[in-house]
C-alpha cells in the first residue's frame, strides 16, 4: 500500500515510525521522571532531538496519510506530535531544576507523573505563596516594619535636631507643637 505514488513509507511503515515516537518519547519520559541531575540534562536533549526527528520525520508523511484518506494514521500523528511537545516542555522545567522526577515536595498534593506542569507549578506557587503569608504574619508586614522604622528614624532624627539646637541655644518646638490642632 503505497501512500503517494512519490512516496516510499506504506501504511506498515508510517505505523512502524509512529511505534518509533512512541518508544522516543517513552524514554523521554522516564528520563524525567527522575530526579533533576546536572549530569543527565545532555541525555534528555538527545533524547528530545531524537523524538523531535522522529516526529518530524512523521509529519512529513501527514499529508500523504491525508491524501490517501488514512485519518486514523493522521490522528495518531497528531496526537504523538502533541505529546511531545508536552514532554518537551516538562524538559525544560526539568532543566532548570524546577521540576524533579518521581516524587520529592509535590507528591504529598497527589500524584506528580499525572499532573500537567500548569498545575504542578500552580502548586509550587502556592505553597511559596502560603510560606510566605506565614513569614509575614509572623514578622509583621514589610510596610509595618518599615513604618515602625520609619518613625522610630524620624523621632531620633527630631531628638538629635533639638538637642542639637539646644546646644546652639535655640529653642526648637517639639513636633507636636507644631502639629495643627
Amino acid at each position: 500500500f503505497e501512500l503517494r505514488a512519490g512516496s516510499a513509507l506504506s501504511a506498515g511503515a508510517v505505523e512502524g515510525r509512529l511505534q518509533s515516537c512512541r518508544q522516543a518519547v517513552g524514554q523521554l519520559q522516564e528520563m524525567l521522571r527522575m530526579d533533576f541531575s546536572p549530569d543527565l540534562c545532555p541525555m534528555v536533549d538527545i533524547l528530545v532531538n531524537e523524538a523531535r526527528d522522529e516526529v518530524g520525520q512523521l509529519q512529513q508523511a501527514g499529508e500523504a496519510c491525508l491524501a490517501e484518506g488514512r485519518f486514523d494514521l493522521v490522528e495518531q500523528l497528531t496526537g504523538i506530535a502533541s505529546e511531545l511537545d508536552d514532554v518537551q516542555r516538562r524538559a525544560e522545567v526539568w532543566k532548570s531544576g524546577r521540576g524533579s522526577g518521581g516524587g520529592g515536595a509535590g507528591a504529598g498534593h497527589g500524584s506528580a507523573l499525572h499532573m500537567s506542569d500548569d498545575e504542578r507549578m500552580a502548586r509550587e506557587l502556592a505553597a511559596q505563596f502560603e510560606e510566605e503569608e506565614r513569614a509575614a504574619s509572623n514578622a509583621g508586614t514589610p510596610a509595618q516594619s518599615m513604618r515602625s522604622h520609619r518613625s522610630a528614624q524620624e523621632e531620633e532624627d527630631e531628638r538629635f535636631a533639638r538637642d542639637l539646637a539646644a546646644a546652639d541655644g535655640h529653642a526648637v518646638p517639639a513636633p507636636e507643637a507644631l502639629a495643627p490642632a
